[in-house]
């Protein structure tokens, strides 16, 4: 472990203001497992501590000047020690800030993360060297509530002061992304959000008036602004990229990205090179739209189809690293504690792709304290983000999954929030715990219903708390012996959330309720087929093509059907092209800052009673997946037309696929693909 110390200037050199400013305290862990704590005016390594941080992931921690005060009876002069110690071999970034700073300073390709609140504006500051002529990307997630994105390209004498203001946001309220423009805003409709910037030096105005600009710095200002949420608190990560560089994966925290045709993404994963404990490092893919390829290596830092360690083409694949990868090439040895480097690219058609990376450790008698161990391992838990679907494999070596959300719900929300988790291969239960503790078959809060994977979670439950940090234990059922794959997500009701292509979704609908989905779509989405589907009671869908409507119902949408029970609305390319003409149009599209393009989607219940449903999207070509006892519902298919399933399974028995028709007769084929044996080492 190591310490720092915090000098606050002595009071009689502040100002009111300032004096009484807090300190806010970031810990962001790239891998491993870390304990802080932090005392003011003497060192504490234990429990004692005035504060004790031990959760997963980026966290916050404020210090306010009250707590200083009173702890000690002389703190004008302020020192706050932070003891950081290392329950496993551990890389971090820890950093420091007094509230009355009003800008942070954004670094390119790392993520900054931390907590907004309602209307609450925060201002941060990017360079760009003007010798670099790449498109800058600024990416925004937030886990619960949303935040509106602004940037402001800042020039000659106003660098300085370079920081975007409520003056900015009302005086300049346009969104034309001309290479020429100096502010750009986006208002988000979802929990991730980007802004693409055509960066160009002579926009930025030398840095003095005779130097060339080779040598001159591009400032940006980025402002982020909570909206008005269900919770007290936002958490917001934010990134800023260029198109050539390496984004730095946290263990997992997932990095949502939209690749362009024929473009390529490059992450990189890495552990301690002292880690020892590494059993299994797995990259988690999730192909919200599109169909890309992941490839990843040890050895080149540019890795691509024809040079790479292990590499998978198409939707929601896993790459897993053992001990049986060690290798050795370039006189180098190649460990599980070696950098990895991830490239995504589109060879084909524009995606849009959420990568995570999670590790298993074996755990010593030493570290069998620290909460994150189960059954002798640690694991990463994994971030999930509100309305975002992610995938999960849990490899040969373990048999669990463990994942966690974080809740600041406010006092008047008496909603319920739901959790649903899709089996893919293999099956699955699931417990739930708030209160700080990893839940196990025994110990939990909630767990999911008998025959079903879907989890409510009610404000009026005993058991609710709305702030606290909800983990989630996922077991598979099974054992040691196979694979297990599925995708998780919660909402509330309020939620717009992210639907992805190919797989479907199963919920209750309440009386009167709508519930909000996200669809994205790209140039090569021709057709695109939304399906709803109930046993009994019909529902009614809608469907909007326009980001100014992201909650469509009855009385605004451009697609609508009702009354049936299942039924499919078909959406085709001219539609597309009205509603975002800049995914066809490449000079168009470098000048929008909004690049993605999305279709919104609600389905509303007008009945007084409560009703399942299915809901589903599909682009043309696409392969979607079939699960246990899920029927798919679409249009006959028209001529030369074919639809592609992958069903996926571990059980040596019978399998039945059928399909029915009302209109015609259908040909039904089937393959089989048994699984590549791992050869043996000699």
């Amino acid at each position: 472990f190591f310490f720092l110390m915090m000098r606050r200037p002595p009071r009689s050199t502040q100002s009111r203001s300032s004096a009484a400013s807090d300190v806010y305290k970031r810990q962001i862990p790239y891998s491993g497992d870390i304990k802080i704590f932090v005392n003011p005016k003497h060192l504490v390594q234990n429990e004692s501590a005035m504060y004790v941080f031990e959760e997963a992931g980026s966290g916050e921690l404020v210090i306010n000047a009250g707590d200083r005060d009173n702890r000690e009876t002389n703190s004008s002069i302020g020192l706050i020690y932070i003891v950081v110690e290392g329950k496993f071999a551990s890389t971090f970034q820890l950093h420091a800030r007094l509230q009355s700073k009003k800008k942070q300073l954004l670094k390119l390709d790392v993520p900054e993360q931390g907590v907004i609140h309602v209307n609450q504006l925060l201002s941060f500051q990017f360079y760009v060297h003007g010798s670099n002529s790449q498109n800058i990307y600024v990416n925004l997630f937030t886990g619960s509530g949303l935040a509106d994105l602004y940037v402001k390209r800042c020039q000659g004498a106003k660098r300085n002061q370079c920081e975007i203001t409520e003056d900015d946001i009302r005086g300049q309220p346009q969104t034309d992304f001309q290479a020429g423009k100096s502010f750009f805003e986006l208002k988000s409709t979802s929990h991730n959000e980007m802004i693409k910037i055509p960066h160009d030096t002579a926009h930025c105005g030398s840095f003095r008036g005779n130097i060339p600009y080779l040598f001159s710095k591009c400032t940006y200002a980025v402002a982020i602004k909570g909206k008005p949420s269900v919770s007290n608190s936002i958490q917001y990560r934010i990134t800023v990229r260029q198109q050539k560089s390496y984004l730095k994966l946290r263990e997992g925290e997932s990095e949502k990205q939209h690749l362009s045709k024929d473009e390529t993404l490059y992450f990189m994963y890495a552990p301690a090179i002292t880690d020892s404990q590494i059993e299994v490092v797995k990259f988690h893919v999730t192909a919200i739209s599109g169909q890309g390829h992941v490839a990843v290596s040890r050895i080149d830092k540019q890795p691509n189809a024809q040079t790479y360690e292990k590499r998978s083409i198409g939707a929601d694949e896993h790459i897993v690293f053992t001990h049986q990868d060690a290798k050795q090439a370039n006189g180098h040895s190649y460990t599980l504690a070696s950098p990895y480097y991830i490239a995504i690219s589109a060879p084909l058609e524009a995606c849009y792709y959420s990568i995570s990376a999670s590790v298993v450790r074996r755990a010593n008698d030493n570290q069998r304290d620290s909460k994150h161990v189960v059954d002798q391992f640690h694991y990463t838990p994994i971030e999930l983000i509100e309305g975002q679907t992610v995938s999960h494999v849990i490899s040969e070596a373990e048999d669990h999954a463990i994942l966690y959300f974080d809740l600041d719900l406010q006092s008047e929300y008496n909603g319920e929030l739901r959790l649903n988790l899709i089996p893919i291969l293999g099956k699955f239960d699931f417990y739930v715990s708030n209160n700080g503790k990893i839940p196990t078959k025994t110990s939990y809060d909630y767990r999911q219903p008998a025959h079903s994977h879907h989890l409510v979670l009610k404000t009026s439950d005993q058991q609710f708390r709305r702030q606290a940090r909800y983990y989630v234990l996922v077991q598979k059922i099974g054992g040691l012996k196979s694979q297990g794959k599925f995708m998780i997500n919660y909402h509330s009701s309020s939620t717009v959330q992210t639907l992805v292509g190919g797989v479907p979704h199963r919920g209750v609908l309440h009386p009167g309720e709508h519930q909000y989905f996200r669809l994205h779509v790209s140039p090569h989405d021709h057709d695109i087929k939304i399906s709803k589907q109930t046993k009994s009671d019909y529902i009614n869908l809608y469907v909007s093509t326009h980001h100014d409507n992201s909650r469509p119902d009855q009385s605004k949408h451009d697609f609508e059907d009702l009354i049936r029970q299942s039924n499919t609305i078909v959406i085709g390319s001219s539609s597309l092209k009205e509603a975002c003409p800049h995914i066809y149009d490449q000079e168009i599209e470098n000048q929008d800052g909004h690049q993605m393009c999305y279709y919104y989607i609600s389905v509303y219940n007008p009945h007084k009673h409560s009703v399942h449903y299915g809901l589903s999207a599909t682009k043309k070509e696409q392969i979607s997946y079939l699960l246990d006892g899920v029927s798919h519902v679409y249009p006959y298919p028209s001529n030369d037309e074919t639809y592609h399933f992958i069903y996926q399974t571990h059980e040596q028995e019978p399998i039945t696929i059928s399909a029915h028709s009302h209109h015609g007769p259908l040909e039904l084929l089937a393959k089989v693909y048994e699984p590549k044996k791992k050869k043996k080492k000699k």
